[in-house]
């Protein structure tokens, strides 16, 4: 669980408290364990979404707080409209999306990688990658405009 999760976060720490983070969360759903028939895999899922949540938290705010562009994703928005209001208002519909979404949208538009890089590191389609991506955009457009 530690090497899985270092690998995505890259730090030992962040990675103990994810995972610590996640036992927590599964004692308090202590009551409800006897219906998982898979509990591994399902300590793997609720790792795998609590690191998700924390990258998408750490990286995501920090890149659009400090001023980077937002590649080809939103090519056609001009610079100047990104002042402090409308970033402000982007980051806060960020916020609202669901999590493969808004890891999708990240990686892809912050970061710059290729759809088919994305989808490798997500395990899923590059197909589903890109309708992450337009969805976004849409959802993005509609709640910042």
């Amino acid at each position: 669980m530690l090497a899985f999760t270092l690998r995505r976060c890259g730090d030992k720490a962040t990675a103990k408290d994810i995972i610590q983070e996640v036992f927590v969360k599964l004692w308090l759903k202590s009551d409800e364990l006897n219906e998982i028939t898979n509990l591994r895999s399902y300590i793997l899922v609720m790792i795998r979404n609590e690191t998700t949540d924390y990258l998408r938290r750490r990286d995501l705010y920090h890149k659009m707080l400090n001023g980077y562009e937002l590649h080809s994703c939103f090519s056609t928005i001009n610079d100047s409209v990104l002042e402090n209001e409308y970033r402000e208002r982007l980051i806060a519909a960020i916020s609202k999306l669901p999590p493969h979404q808004s890891l999708a949208f990240e990686l892809r538009c912050v970061y710059n990688w290729n759809v088919s890089r994305v989808a490798s590191v997500m395990d899923i389609s590059p197909l589903t990658v890109k309708n992450h991506i337009q969805t976004v955009r849409r959802k993005l457009m509609a709640m910042v405009a």
